[in-house]
């Protein structure tokens, strides 16, 4: 079954051990003929990668070209292998062309995005840090005004107890006999809470 078409293989393809028809290998980008070589090293390549059957198939240069066009993309993360196509080609020796126009522009051009690229992918880098910074400051801000509440919401809360027993001395007590009760015997709020009101209901 060839899994581009999910048709059957036909002769050809049985007697020489191919996995696809001849036809269905194609180029995802320039939609020409790929070899069987380069196509069975493309799969082989891609094999732990999600992406479809004709995403696998490509000419190597057209493969290249593409990474390199994504570094315009922000949609598009700078992955590893478009580093190591643009790393490569910034060591590559390029060979002595003639001192005319014609000759080395090509080359000028394609040193001029390399260059571009190489200053896409440092900012993209000092963006994600600048990003991870804001995030980690908005949180530490955030859990600060929320400490901040909480602290100033006890606060409130202690200034009207405190108001609230000294219009009834027995608010006071009763707080004091809760203490007492937790810490003699080691009991939560709730518990210490309940046995006074049992207490007060006999």
């Amino acid at each position: 079954m060839c899994p581009f078409c999910n048709l059957e293989l036909g002769p050809f393809e049985l007697e020489h051990g191919h996995k696809w028809h001849k036809a269905c290998a194609k180029c995802h980008y320039c939609q020409h003929e790929v070899t069987h070589e380069m196509a069975e090293q493309c799969v082989s390549k891609a094999a732990d990668n999600v992406l479809s059957c004709e995403q696998r198939l490509y000419h190597v240069p057209c493969h290249e070209r593409a990474l390199m066009e994504q570094f315009k993309n922000k949609e598009f993360p700078i992955v590893q292998e478009q580093l190591d196509i643009l790393n490569r080609f910034l060591l590559t020796s390029h060979e002595e062309l003639p001192l005319t126009l014609d000759a080395l522009y090509p080359l000028l051009r394609n040193l001029q995005q390399a260059a571009a690229n190489v200053s896409i992918a440092i900012n993209r880098k000092k963006d994600k840090i600048k990003i991870r910074d804001v995030a980690a400051w908005r949180e530490t801000t955030e859990i600060r005004e929320q400490v901040n509440k909480e602290e100033k919401a006890k606060i409130e809360a202690k200034k009207i107890r405190l108001q609230n027993e000294r219009a009834d001395p027995k608010l006071r007590d009763r707080r004091k006999a809760i203490t007492g009760l937790m810490q003699a015997f080691g009991i939560s709020q709730a518990d210490a809470e309940a046995m006074i009101d049992k207490k007060e209901a006999n």
